[in-house]
């Protein structure tokens, strides 16, 4: 049933194509294609692609993407929705790449090059690949290139200033890190929603706080990151800390069972042996 499905969308995006290049071409009228023609064949290329992405058929897929490019090679959201498509970020980086060179102001593409690049520094670190060492660095330097020049061309947005954020993290320059998660949550929707970058905004300025040793701002950040979601061991074991920090010892025992509870739970993360520890020495019998 699905497959029958996804043979008359096929056939009607191809037929939406067919009869758009017949009007442009073969209509007496107009010889020469409209830009609204070359605009509306591009689209229908472009969903044409997105279509085979999830069949998945990835020859079909890129035809059609270089068709869609090929007709609106002036259009940053074209780029940027080929290589949202793919989950591999080397091909994200090619394709934003690809636009840049035509559209080398596009402050938006910068952006979202910058993001792929920081992917792969990322993951990289994330299952410390060591062959890959060199290669993860200088990921990460071509990421903080993009960011500024994205940021020049007035492009910015919470995930960039969270992967600022880590860079100074992970050189342990706690304030400057504090500074950039807080940048970041200045994106929080206006109608309140909480993101995914949000979440991860406040765990790493809870985090940053900590080897700041400001307690209490930590405890504010791993409540705000609970508050959207209590199920992940991460903000438990960041609240025990900050708690533990305040010298609440009761609090510090209830948020760190949390913990070990979820990451038992979850298989997220293994319980930190420092939490098992604090609540085997403080827990009431």
């Amino acid at each position: 049933m699905h497959g029958q499905v996804r043979s008359l969308r096929v056939s009607a995006v191809v037929g939406v194509i067919v009869l758009l290049l017949a009007g442009m071409w073969a209509g007496a009228q107009t010889p020469t294609p409209s830009d609204a023609d070359l605009q509306a064949t591009g689209e229908a290329a472009l969903r044409l692609g997105e279509l085979y992405m999830v069949t998945p058929s990835l020859f079909e897929a890129r035809e059609y993407f270089s068709t869609a490019i090929a007709l609106m090679p002036d259009n940053p959201d074209v780029y940027l929705r080929i290589a949202r498509n793919h989950a591999d970020s080397q091909t994200r980086v090619s394709y934003l790449d690809q636009g840049l060179s035509k559209l080398p102001n596009a402050g938006v593409l910068h952006l979202a090059r910058g993001h792929a690049l920081y992917a792969i520094y990322a993951e990289d670190w994330q299952f410390e690949r060591q062959t890959y060492y060199d290669d993860r660095l200088t990921a990460e330097s071509d990421a903080l290139r993009s960011y500024a020049v994205a940021q020049a061309f007035g492009a910015e947005d919470a995930l960039m200033y969270l992967n600022l954020g880590h860079s100074e993290a992970m050189r342990e320059r706690w304030a400057i890190a504090v500074g950039l998660y807080t940048l970041g949550l200045g994106f929080t929707p206006d109608d309140g929603s909480f993101t995914f970058e949000d979440w991860e905004l406040y765990l790493q300025r809870a985090a940053a706080y900590l080897r700041l040793l400001d307690f209490p701002a930590a405890e504010a950040d791993a409540r705000a990151a609970l508050g959207e979601s209590e199920y992940w061991p991460v903000p438990w074991l960041l609240l025990g800390q900050a708690l533990e920090g305040q010298g609440d010892i009761a609090g510090a025992v209830m948020a760190y069972q949390q913990h070990i509870e979820r990451a038992t739970q979850t298989n997220d993360m293994p319980p930190d042996p420092a939490a098992v520890a604090f609540v085997e020495a403080h827990a009431t019998p």
